[in-house]
């Protein structure tokens, strides 16, 4: 049997992103949908929501799933695809195939004296029934219709394989050729075979189908919204040393706002991210995990271009909460979340993961030398990339000899006018050279770090 591109994944070695990583990206919160998922969800059937839903619950390690995936995205947005279906359309289908409705006589004789009372009278399960099999009929046309336009383009391989497999799909002869004939008008007795064939040893096939139009109504929404905000798709790399490379990665819900060229890997696999006080270093965390994230879902990402290897994990600690329910403080749920993380790093071995404030929740003088150890440990660990917000307790600067890289970056937009180079009047950028200098104005945003 032909697989759908969901089916592929299921067979994937398992990627591991946490409750706490889709949080932190504002994908999914106990339960309920975040920001990112509403943003991606223009589906038009409650299947293509369904499967969306699935599609960001389940990130791959796959180079070959997350290609394929991303070239059918593309596709659908060159081609400007736009799917002829419903909602309500779709719904009938599906509860005509779960329907406990007496299937039509497919013998001659009964198929006549059923149409004669038919005629005569009928009941409301017997229209439904009737609409049921001829809307399903014509969503098969459909489906044959697209799989002959779509061959005759340019499409990605995995996509001319599963629409190669298509009529395999339906075995029984006579509803092919109903099917693929066309828009001949149905009689009664072919009503009756359709029927027994949907409903009967066809309905697994024809399940599948729907599956695979969910697929399509997902891949058409993420096409709208790449198109519509110009975002890029990633390009995946076999390097065997770790990294991520992003230009111009931008906060996919905030106007406003200024985009950041990072680098991560290819060198140190420890980095601070640093700026001014408001400057957005946490919104440039959680839009770069978000983009590390989708980038192994196969969907496009909020930046210019974005090339990255393959992670076998994302892990994510931004928000973390008290344990409150088990008594635990924040900061011992600090630790016990860095323990969890070594552990999935010693199993997963490539993994990217991102902190916040690393120890916030208790005094910054009582753990100074702890998270310096800790960070010393991290720097070490090879194969695994992580990501800091500028640590409270002292200047990043005071860990250049551990062998990790300090980034800059910005949300916000620079003030006009702002010198920015070593005719500044403020205090000197750490680290710079050559030597920067701040300003001095309230409120300017040219600040490459925290003026010290």
């Amino acid at each position: 049997m032909m697989t759908t591109e969901m089916d592929r994944t299921a067979t994937a070695i398992s990627f591991e992103a946490d409750e706490q990583t889709w949080k932190d990206i504002d994908l999914f919160d106990q339960g309920k949908v975040g920001t990112a998922f509403t943003f991606f969800n223009r589906v038009k059937t409650r299947g293509g929501e369904e499967a969306l839903e699935r599609m960001l619950k389940n990130p791959s390690n796959r180079r070959i799933v997350l290609e394929g995936r991303r070239d059918t995205i593309r596709f659908f947005r060159d081609e400007r695809i736009d799917l002829q279906i419903g909602r309500e359309q779709l719904r009938k289908i599906e509860h005509y195939l779960s329907s406990g409705v007496f299937l039509l006589p497919h013998l001659w004789s009964k198929a006549f004296l059923y149409s004669i009372s038919y005629q005569l009278k009928h009941t409301s399960a017997q229209l439904a029934l009737n609409s049921g099999i001829r809307m399903t009929v014509s969503l098969l046309r459909y489906l044959f219709e697209l799989r002959e336009s779509w061959l005759a383009g340019d499409c990605p391989d995995v996509l001319a394989h599963e629409l190669a497999g298509l009529p395999g799909l339906v075995a029984d002869q006579r509803v092919r050729e109903l099917v693929m004939g066309g828009s001949r008008r149905l009689r009664l007795i072919d009503l009756a075979r359709c029927d027994r064939y949907f409903r009967g040893a066809g309905k697994p096939c024809l399940q599948h189908l729907l599956r695979l139009l969910y697929e399509w109504d997902v891949f058409e929404a993420i096409a709208t919204v790449t198109q519509h905000y110009d975002w890029c798709f990633p390009q995946y790399d076999d390097s065997p040393e770790p990294f991520v490379r992003v230009e111009g990665l931008f906060p996919p819900w905030l106007t406003g706002t200024v985009s950041n060229d990072f680098n991560l890997g290819k060198g140190p696999n420890l980095c601070f991210i640093t700026g001014a006080n408001r400057a957005g270093k946490t919104t440039f965390l959680k839009s770069f995990g978000l983009a590390v994230y989708l980038a192994h879902v196969g969907f496009p990402v909020p930046a210019r271009s974005f090339r990255t290897t393959v992670f076998n994990g994302l892990l994510i600690t931004i928000d973390l909460c008290d344990g409150m329910g088990q008594g635990y403080s924040h900061f011992y749920s600090e630790v016990r979340r860095l323990k969890d993380i070594l552990g999935q790093i010693r199993e997963k071995k490539r993994v990217l993961v991102i902190f916040d404030d690393l120890f916030l929740g208790t005094q910054v003088k009582e753990t100074g030398g702890e998270v310096l150890q800790v960070i010393e440990g991290l720097a070490g660990i090879e194969g695994t990339s992580f990501s800091f917000r500028r640590l409270s307790w002292k200047s990043p600067t005071a860990c250049r000899g551990i062998g990790i890289s300090l980034s800059p970056v910005s949300n916000r937009k620079r003030r006009a006018g702002c010198p920015g180079t070593a005719t500044g009047s403020g205090k000197a950028f750490p680290g710079s050279e050559p030597e920067r200098r701040c300003c001095g104005r309230k409120g300017c945003w040219i600040c490459w770090s925290n003026c010290r």
